[in-house]
């Protein structure tokens, strides 16, 4: 499968969590992120916007069974574990931590996007197994 417009929105949301990263950790002072509680608000909302936009919530039975889709799964529960903890704690450290899980998301969602192929029927399969 080739790579389609929904990986290239959430390509530039993607890049829009690394300036908020950047912002938040250099202290640009950029109003409504001024500590990593705003900073993780804002990424974790730009994160879910990013599964939304991939098109996650369109996961078939049959895919459920993919190890990727369940190590994707698990870096998603991750990302929302450390966004309700970035915005507890106000640590830099779980900001820091929820950025890396994000853009880790993104990153292993858009090579999957790039390297699966899509069979008649609309299923998606991978080149390993077709």
């Amino acid at each position: 499968m080739r790579l389609t417009w929904r990986d290239a929105v959430t390509s530039v949301l993607a890049a829009v969590v690394v300036l908020i990263a950047l912002a938040v950790t250099n202290d640009w002072g950029w109003p409504l992120l001024a500590s990593a509680r705003a900073g993780s608000f804002a990424v974790g909302f730009i994160g879910i916007a990013m599964c939304i936009t991939a098109g996650s919530g369109r996961a078939i039975d049959r895919e459920l069974q993919d190890p990727a889709v369940k190590v994707m799964s698990a870096f998603g529960a991750l990302a929302l574990v450390l966004m309700i903890a970035g915005v507890i704690s106000v640590s830099e450290f779980v900001f820091t931590a929820l950025v890396i899980d994000v853009l880790g998301l993104w990153l292993m969602a858009t090579i999957r996007h790039a390297t699966t192929s899509i069979r008649a029927g609309g299923h998606a399969e991978h080149p390993a197994r077709a």
